[in-house]
């Protein structure tokens, strides 16, 4: 009688604390979607608990800096991205990303150097490989440049992303993205999609001025990193984005900025075509991964045509179910801070054949206000969510700075 009458206490005990539980998750839940409801800005990570010095300690390799923790390897493909490179690798290293791949894309800025640079600096996480495929497409060096990434350190690598370096990845309800990784993603869960939002025009007409060189002497330093400018960042200058959806703008602000936006450009301008809702990039379990998705073949999404995962063929999907997680973008999102400056846009819309010379050279000497007017959908909501990183990248990028290079720490 008496063991029964302690079963029966146990099992009622536990079923108290099961009500509890049940109870505790619906008030967060209501929490949560309160705080969508409200629009509030993103919860702030430095509330979650004090964050340490990055740049204070002279870094080793990624797996001594990260022992038992996830790896992160990014692979990139760029050209002439010296200006912002740095600026982006120390705001993922703030991140968690373990290791970077850079693929030269027939630069003409010397990003062979960084390597040099950063390994003088203590620094060993990063891997530059020089241009190949000269007789190839833009899309089919791309291609080739991740599916070489893929296979050459997914063995080093928990998760792998193909990503641009306009694309800052952070999460908004952790310290960082690898905290994320680890707390939000379950383990049969081989693909996490990241939605993207992007950011409009910053204010700047000409690029940034950051510039490594060949230094020759007897020093401790064969690389140097210089700015004229000082210390110069995208992430604390680009305060001002697209609306979005995912965020909780309301419905009738969407509909009235898209209004807007299609009497100013057209009805096909990028700002009707629901942006905000259809690119993203994936990270990958590299131990499911045959390859790392790259744009290429006009696919949007997590992976190209014909990849696969244990044999399942995923096709043009950018997030096949059971196999992938859509990241919530309160907890996982990229901001695309796609437009530096109004030289950067001259640029690249020259290179991809979107405007002639003529009309590249008539857009650099356009007015301040002809360009806000242009960019209007894209400078509609304030958010300087990215601001709180500044402290932390201005420490990481001076301490890459020679004693020969040195520059007043704020640009004007």
């Amino acid at each position: 009688m008496f063991s029964v009458s302690i079963r029966s206490q146990l099992t009622l005990l536990i079923c108290w604390l099961g009500l509890a539980e049940l109870i505790q998750a619906a008030s967060l839940s209501r929490q949560h979607i309160h705080i969508r409801h409200q629009h509030q800005p993103h919860p702030d990570p430095s509330n979650l608990g004090s964050s340490r010095s990055l740049a204070s300690a002279k870094e080793g390799s990624a797996a001594n800096t990260t022992s038992g923790q996830l790896r992160i390897t990014a692979c990139i493909h760029l050209k002439n991205e010296v200006p912002y490179l740095i600026e982006w690798l120390e705001f993922h290293r703030i991140q968690g990303f373990t290791h970077f791949v850079i693929y030269d894309d027939f630069s003409a800025d010397n990003v062979s150097l960084l390597e040099t640079l950063y390994r003088e600096h203590g620094r060993h996480y990063i891997t530059v490989y020089p241009p190949t495929g000269q007789g190839l497409t833009n899309n089919e060096r791309r291609s080739h440049n991740a599916g070489h990434c893929s296979e050459h350190f997914s063995n080093d690598s928990d998760w792998m992303i193909n990503i641009d370096v306009d694309e800052f990845v952070w999460s908004p309800a952790y310290h960082s993205v690898q905290e994320y990784l680890a707390a939000e993603v379950k383990e049969d869960m081989h693909m996490v999609y990241v939605g993207a939002t992007r950011f409009g025009w910053g204010g700047q007409r000409h690029r940034f001025e950051y510039a490594l060189q060949q230094v020759n002497g007897t020093g401790d330093h064969s690389v140097e990193l210089s700015n004229p400018k000082g210390i110069q960042l995208l992430t604390s200058s680009h305060i001002h984005r697209a609306p979005d959806q995912r965020f909780g703008e309301p419905e009738q602000f969407l509909r009235d900025s898209n209004q807007r936006c299609r009497e100013w450009q057209g009805e096909d301008s990028p700002c009707t075509n629901d942006y905000n809702g259809r690119y993203g990039k994936a990270f990958v379990r590299t131990q499911h991964a045959v390859s790392v998705w790259t744009h290429g073949g006009g696919v949007r999404g997590a992976f190209g045509e014909g990849s696969m995962f244990n044999g399942q063929d995923v096709g043009t999907e950018r997030c096949p179910v059971p196999i992938c997680m859509k990241a919530d973008p309160y907890k996982l999102h990229i901001y695309h801070l796609r437009s530096p400056s109004i030289a950067d846009v001259a640029k690249k819309d020259l290179d991809e054949g979107i405007s002639s010379p003529e009309e590249a050279q008539s857009r650099m000497v356009q007015s301040d206000e002809d360009y806000d007017k242009e960019t209007w959908f894209f400078n509609q909501i304030r958010d300087v969510s990215l601001v709180k990183y500044e402290a932390q990248l201005r420490e990481r990028i001076q301490s890459l700075f020679t004693q020969t290079s040195q520059h007043p720490q704020r640009s004007s």
